[in-house]
């Protein structure tokens, strides 16, 4: 393609799911708009995993029906994606019952569905029209140009665009909520879940899991699936675990309130909760036909009231919103009958080696006294660390340091306007997914990220009678 000063050009920073279906998006647009386009796609991971869809444990599933996933830029549908597979691929070799639950496939399936759409959306892709140039490597600052932006990478090298989408994904909690200097460097300490070795067991282990959502349901099943000696203690303040999904598929509802009933918070918790009563087998119902509005309830309640959700709602929503696949359930539930795992509502007040050992000070709510767990390993599952300021990654430091980002008020990823893009930017500076929680709550899952890159590219990528319009 032929470079010329009116041909846009995007950077893409990140190669996870985010990032691929950023990706996806702006050449499915610029295919159908016809409109020139340069995309330079930065990256230092497996395009289409990221840490979510790169486990290859079949236990490990999407806790979103296939029907929820399909890709706007895809040949085939996901769940005709699965159907073409062999079953004996999407299936769990040691649960004869796994094939109750096809709606809720292994989470790898997933991202080799996301892979392979970004294979056919770039064959069908005029080249002379988009150049796509794929750069491995971390970014790690931007720095702004009279036209546009240099992403600085790691190596020393940097790339330019005229506009640049941020599709990091969720950052990691680096410090866990009480752990010591001694108990960070001790070989039981597990922060990062996800690293090599981290969810192999052996042996009669007792292990601390802090957390009790999604990321401890994945480590439980592992941990205990690794060997049947092992016993886990997983905690968190709530003692919340996810709900699970239903296996018969339930019908689409009307939202209980809208962001045009200019209710209050106590208002739509009431509204919610009234709703549900009238009908407690159809809470899931209830709980999905809100999912649509959220973002709209969210901008429409004042920052106090956002932070009051948060505070005294946000861990009841999410154990209904992020449900577990009903297979995971069962087994989830058998091992707290058979004893393995116990699930506690304590707050962790600090984390600390003791020779071969860890020792971790729990205090529950009703008890004024400290109870000392001595255990083998400590995993952390306290999920993302939505507090831009306590990220490491030094594309985020570097952003925050410049003026060209600042946290959201709420400590929720970025402050964004309603297209995404960062305060302080000028608009030349772009994200989606975890890192817009602030400002829309409702956008962790693929089906909202994927609207999101959509909602992006249509920006990024004008159509030429608009382009010309605004010339």
């Amino acid at each position: 393609m032929s470079s010329t000063e009116d041909t846009p050009s995007v950077v893409v920073v990140g190669n996870g799911a985010a990032g691929t279906l950023v990706v996806i998006e702006l050449l499915r647009v610029a295919r159908v708009t016809r409109r020139p386009l340069r995309v330079t796609w930065v990256g230092d991971g497996a395009p289409a995993r990221g840490v979510a869809y790169a486990t290859g444990r079949p236990w490990h599933r999407l806790n979103v029906p296939a029907s929820s996933l399909t890709l706007a830029g895809a040949d085939r549908t996901f769940p005709d994606w699965l159907a073409a597979r062999d079953s004996s691929a999407l299936t769990d070799p040691d649960d004869p019952r796994d094939d109750r639950d096809a709606e809720f496939a292994p989470r790898w399936a997933f991202g080799s569905y996301l892979a392979d759409t970004l294979l056919d959306v770039r064959a069908a892709t005029d080249r002379s029209l988009v150049d796509l140039e794929v750069v491995p490597g971390r970014a790690v600052g931007a720095t702004m140009r009279p036209r546009g932006v240099d992403v600085d990478l790691a190596d020393g090298r940097a790339v330019h665009g005229d506009r640049v989408v941020l599709a990091t994904g969720p950052f990691g909690v680096e410090r866990p909520p009480g752990a010591t200097d001694d108990a960070l460097a001790h070989p039981g300490m597990v922060v990062d879940p996800w690293r090599d070795g981290a969810l192999d067991a052996s042996g009669d282990q007792r292990v601390v899991l802090l957390g009790t959502g999604l990321t401890m349901v994945d480590a439980a099943l592992s941990l205990a699936r690794a060997d049947r000696r092992v016993r886990l203690l997983a905690v968190s303040r709530s003692g919340f675990a996810p709900r699970a999904h239903s296996r018969t598929p339930g019908s689409v509802v009307d939202p209980v309130v809208t962001p045009d009933d200019d209710l209050g918070l106590d208002e739509i918790v009431d509204a919610v909760h009234l709703r549900i009563a009238a009908a407690p087998d159809r809470w899931r119902d209830v709980v999905d036909g809100l999912r649509p509005v959220i973002p709209g309830l969210w901008r429409s309640l004042s920052l106090d009231e956002r932070a009051r959700f948060l505070t005294e709602h946000a861990r009841r929503w999410e154990i209904h919103r992020h449900r577990m696949a009903p297979a995971v359930a069962d087994e989830l539930r058998h091992l707290t009958v058979a004893g393995r795992l116990q699930i506690r509502s304590a707050t962790v007040h600090e984390i600390d080696a003791v020779g071969a050992r860890l020792v971790v000070r729990l205090r529950e709510p009703t008890k004024g006294v400290d109870d000392l767990v001595e255990v083998d390993r400590v995993l952390s599952c306290v999920g993302a660390q939505e507090d831009v300021t306590a990220v490491s990654d030094p594309l985020v430091r570097s952003l925050l340091r410049e003026g060209h980002a600042r946290p959201h008020p709420l400590g929720l990823g970025f402050d964004t306007d309603p297209d995404g893009a960062l305060t302080g930017a000028e608009r030349r500076l772009f994200t989606l997914g975890a890192t817009r929680r602030g400002d829309l709550y409702e956008t962790t899952a693929i089906p909202e990220i994927r609207d999101q890159a959509e909602s992006l590219a249509r920006l990024l990528v004008p159509e030429p009678a608009r382009a010309e319009r605004s010339m």
